[in-house]
């Protein structure tokens, strides 16, 4: 659903800068309905990937490499996870360099949120610890809005990045061609 709904709005980006309704309507369509399908792949890719790679409960041990391979594991699953997001929440572009960098932009992303999850999820635990908040612990509430977050900015900056910098190097060469046209 979260993926969904960032593919929805990614998806009204064009439509509302070209003020086209048509285009408003089926970017958030195919935007809405790639994002669940793409990030309900890279959810399972990225789960697959996790539990391969050693992941689980974060407290069955104590130790420094049990934790190490915890967020190892964690960062490889949630950058697929991001890439699978990305890439999807990017189909409404209907761009090909706008998906690809949509789907880097979510694998890195991903790879970011992936990697802060345990460390604020014991962070978590500790202030809610603190706090008084009994036996029952949220960890994994701030440390998902971290990582979500993460993905979605780093998937719409990426898409919106290029594109600007193409506009640049577009300008950089109509003066180019302009400068040897006043030559001739």
């Amino acid at each position: 659903c979260v993926s969904g709904s960032i593919g929805l709005f990614l998806g009204a980006v064009d439509g509302i800068t070209e003020g086209s309704k048509r285009k408003l309507g089926r970017g958030m369509l195919i935007g809405a309905i790639a994002g669940i399908l793409l990030g309900w792949v890279g959810l399972g890719l990225g789960s697959y990937v996790y539990k391969f790679l050693g992941g689980g409960d974060a407290n069955r041990s104590s130790s420094l490499f049990s934790f190490a391979q915890q967020v190892f594991a964690r960062t490889i699953g949630w950058g697929l996870l991001g890439l699978g997001i990305g890439a999807g929440i990017s189909l409404s572009t209907e761009s090909v360099k706008r998906i690809r960098n949509g789907a880097i932009g979510g694998l890195i992303g991903g790879l970011v949120g992936g990697f802060v999850f345990d460390m604020v999820a014991r962070a978590s635990t500790v202030t809610q610890g603190a706090m008084g908040a009994g036996q029952i612990y949220e960890a994994g509430g701030p440390s998902r809005a971290i990582g979500i977050t993460c993905i979605g900015a780093c998937t719409g900056l990426f898409v919106a990045l290029v594109e600007e910098l193409m506009k640049q190097a577009w300008v950089k060469v109509l003066e180019i061609g302009r400068a040897s046209c006043r030559e001739r």
